[in-house]
């Protein structure tokens, strides 16, 4: 096998190390804004609408993570804080790989390819996010595919996707936009 054919390999097992990397250092670290996501997803499934604390609100600064995190809760009948946790490493390990799609999308070499993909996914800021219910791998996976789908050929529904994921981001994580 070559070592082009080899670089996707490596890169899921740098992305799976990450994850581990996050789950050995951060065990039960849980952010105050996974919390506070759990809090609305309960209140979203118990009450049929944006409850915290049995209070009904107005408005959250992620709806779209929450509605996501809600449905999988529902479907899975599993505890809401595995169940976004899951989430959380399943979009953290999604955006990983895209990045490396991305990157090899614009050409770049497979060294910087490597170095770059090994980059997020140890960042030091970011590795604490990875596994806590935060909707942060989800909003790097929908502007890093938003990217991946823009670089496509010129197409108008990949060009509808891309779009959509760039602004479906911006509901996910405010800071997206």
């Amino acid at each position: 096998m070559t070592k082009i054919k080899k670089i996707p390999i490596l890169i899921i097992i740098i992305a799976v190390l990450s994850l581990f990397s996050a789950w050995i250092l951060y065990p039960d670290y849980m952010s105050d804004d996974a919390f506070i996501h759990a809090g609305f997803i309960n209140g979203l499934i118990d009450h049929h609408g944006f409850y915290f604390g049995n209070n009904l609100t107005y408005g959250i600064t992620s709806p779209l993570w929450t509605l996501i995190c809600a449905a999988f809760v529902k479907l899975t009948s599993s505890p809401t804080v595995i169940t976004i946790r899951l989430l959380s490493g399943l979009f953290t390990f999604l955006s990983i790989y895209g990045f490396y799609l991305l990157l090899k999308r614009v050409k770049i070499t497979p060294f910087l390819i490597v170095t770059a993909v090994f980059s997020l996914a140890f960042n030091a800021y970011l590795l604490r996010w990875y596994l806590t219910g935060m909707e942060v791998g989800a909003a790097i996976f929908l502007i890093i595919f938003g990217f991946y789908l823009f670089l496509c050929e010129n197409n108008k529904k990949k060009s509808f996707l891309a779009g959509l994921m760039l602004g479906c981001a911006s509901i996910v994580r405010p800071e997206a936009i």
